[in-house]
């Protein structure tokens, strides 16, 4: 025989066997489709294969025929695990992106497996689906999109393979992504009578329960939901043991329910003995850390989050409040900006990034560094102007912002700012204070007293208010309103705002003449904050009054050293040496004239 007659025969029998190939395949994907339409068909598309199989074992003889059946029997058990443990890397694991692409390769092996392309369909659909649950901020059109795919996924998967609970647990999920929670709970409900046990569909019931929990106002209900979610956590628990997302989910239940930091350590930890690379749960450890006020600690958990993932950018604006926290302003900041360019949609890594860019500035501030402190609070201000890019109705951006415009001498843009956080957050006696400290510096002390009634009205704690309405109550000559409202604010004041209050308040009682009273104030202020340099000057101004220069001298001195380039400070000091120096020198003529 010719070689190329070989030749066509060799070819012809291979197309006849990628035909075989095709139809085969072609058949074996009609025989598992679930619908129940199909059902009454199933006898006859077995008989059907079979008849395939037998003229296939005619076509290509004995050996041809069983080496065939062998291949195809390894490439569906090599499909058929590799889909196996993708479904174990995202449901056990959490790893969504390893299993895709564990998926992706199992495609390549045989394209047309349904149980690859389903599974495929529910692992992007539940992977949409945690990053739209975890955003901080409302939804933007990409992220609706999104939402719509993983619907339509879910969809699918309901009418190829209804008997599968993953369409139900997908549904689920994003009927609480949409603020749905009860909707959500009748789709887990179906999910779990589809196939009870199932760990990750129990899982899932329980942050359903703990989504009710929020919504409800009654307190009875709250608990209740709250202890149905524990205990189906605990439950999911016993069905997979080594579940660390649902330890992870337990401690993050303490922590933030149950404000119990010491209970969610317990669960982080445990969920680390598991994966010692779990990511998310030195991040967690880190945030329990933080309000065990162990800020060290929280420090070293997120530093080992971001050694393991440097894009976690929740870690990352960890660590700049961490930073923050300690008065590390600048090395906070830089913490900040990284946070922002690793996820530039995370509203809270903004928010971080403008605090900490106006406290550095503040301290830029105090060392004469006058452009660098614009160039930073400009940043503050481009920073929450991108968090409101993100969420245009948050009045606490809104809050800070205006603050930001105010310390820029912006009056125009800081009043819109805080007219925007009343309207945004009638209630919140913080928009009312933007509003009032904005009226009182534009001079306009009548609407100010007015506005920061409306802060007392809401909270009659509210001690920088009482501050601020006693300064427009002076500044309109109400000096008997005026008394009344700083010793409101002295007996009102917080940790954080005492040193001020006392100080104001010691400058209102100067200015009336009752110095005794101001320098207690004044002695009061600095004691709490030895690095107050207004207090240190006032009590220098007072003491000089009360002719005690050599003191005036040592306080000048003391507020000199904590701003080497104060002229006023200097010219303190000379000025009560100078008026110790005449006593003296008059001291020492009285006595010789006697």
């Amino acid at each position: 025989m010719s070689s190329s007659a070989n030749h066509n025969e060799a070819s012809a029998a291979d197309k006849r066997h990628e035909l075989l190939q095709r139809q085969t395949a072609a058949l074996e994907q009609l025989a598992v489709v679930s619908d129940p339409a199909y059902a009454p068909r199933k006898k006859a598309i077995a008989k059907l294969v079979s008849l395939v199989l037998l003229g296939s074992g005619v076509v290509l003889g004995g050996y041809e025929f069983a080496l065939f059946l062998l291949e195809a029997y390894e490439r569906r058990a090599m499909v058929a695990n590799w889909v196996e443990a993708s479904r174990e890397l995202y449901e056990v694991e959490g790893n969504p992106e390893a299993a895709l692409a564990l998926l992706s390769r199992a495609s390549e092996f045989d394209p047309q497996a349904a149980s690859v392309l389903k599974l495929d369909a529910y692992v992007q659909g539940m992977q949409t689906v945690e990053v739209l649950f975890n955003l901080d901020r409302p939804f933007s059109k990409e992220d609706v999109s999104q939402y719509g795919k993983a619907a339509g996924q879910a969809v699918m998967l309901e009418r190829v393979d209804p008997d599968s609970p993953d369409w139900a647990i997908l549904r689920g999920q994003l009927a609480l992504v949409a603020g749905d929670p009860d909707r959500a709970r009748a789709f887990l409900e179906k999910a779990l009578e589809l196939e009870g046990g199932n760990a990750f569909a129990t899982q899932r019931m329980g942050l359903v329960h703990r989504s009710l929990s929020l919504a409800a106002t009654d307190v009875a209900v709250q608990a209740a939901e709250l202890a149905a979610c524990k205990a189906l956590l605990h439950e999911s628990l016993a069905l997979n043991p080594k579940s660390k997302w649902t330890l992870l989910w337990l401690g993050s239940i303490a922590l933030e329910q149950d404000a119990d930091p010491k209970t969610a350590l317990e669960f982080f930890e445990q969920a680390v003995a598991i994966d010692s690379r779990f990511a998310n749960a030195y991040h967690s450890i880190g945030q329990a850390q933080e309000q065990l006020e162990d800020l060290v600690a929280a420090e070293r958990a997120y530093v080992r989050a971001l050694e393991l993932r440097p894009d976690l950018s929740v870690s990352l604006a960890g660590l700049a409040y961490v930073y923050g926290a300690r008065d590390m302003y600048e090395i906070g900041l830089r913490y900040a900006r990284k946070a922002t360019e690793v996820d530039v949609g995370r509203f809270g890594s903004w928010t971080m990034r403008g605090r900490l860019a106006r406290e550095w500035g503040k301290v830029l501030e105090t060392r004469g560094n006058e452009e660098d402190v614009a160039l930073v609070m400009a940043e503050a201000i481009d920073a929450y102007t991108k968090a409101l890019d993100l969420d245009p109705r948050n009045a606490d951006a809104y809050i800070d912002r205006s603050a930001l415009f105010q310390y820029a001498n912006k009056l125009a843009e800081a009043g819109d700012d805080a007219r925007n956080a009343v309207l945004f957050a009638k209630e919140d006696p913080f928009a009312w204070n933007a509003l009032a400290r904005v009226q009182a510096k534009g001079g306009f002390h009548q609407e100010a007293c007015a506005s920061f009634s409306e802060v007392i009205t809401r909270d009659a704690a509210f001690d920088e208010a009482y501050l601020g309405r006693a300064a427009s109550h002076e500044a309109l000559g109400d000096l008997p309103a005026a008394a009344a409202d700083f010793e409101s604010a002295v007996l009102h004041a917080t940790d954080d705002l005492r040193a001020d209050i006392l100080l104001a308040r010691g400058l209102f009682l100067e200015r009336r003449g009752e110095l005794q009273r101001a320098l207690a104030d004044f002695e009061a202020a600095r004691t709490l904050q030895s690095g107050m340099f207004d207090a240190w000057l006032a009590e220098a101004a007072v003491l000089l009054k009360l002719d005690r220069a050599v003191d005036a001298a040592a306080a000048a001195r003391k507020a000199r050293m904590l701003r080497p380039e104060s002229a006023e400070a200097r010219a303190f000091e000379e000025k009560a040496s100078q008026v110790s120096a005449d006593a003296t020198a008059l001291a020492g003529i009285k006595a010789q004239t006697q």
